[in-house]
């Protein structure tokens, strides 16, 4: 479990520098930016309810 942990953070940072410099290099930043705000608190409101879904349908109080 600890290497996949760590394999997934290694890939999604490597991913944020990726997006953060094609960000930089767009046409219209302001906009670009605010997707990217967008969809980080998107996926970390799918991530926790997935998450808690699946902690809930295992039963632990």
């Amino acid at each position: 479990m600890f290497k996949l942990v760590l394999a997934w953070g290694i890939s999604f940072a490597i991913g944020n520098h990726i997006s953060q410099y094609l960000m930089t290099s767009a046409e219209a930043p302001e906009f670009v930016n605010g997707l990217f705000l967008a969809f980080g608190n998107l996926s970390i409101t799918i991530g926790t309810s997935v998450g808690g879904l699946f902690i809930s349908g295992m039963g632990t109080q």
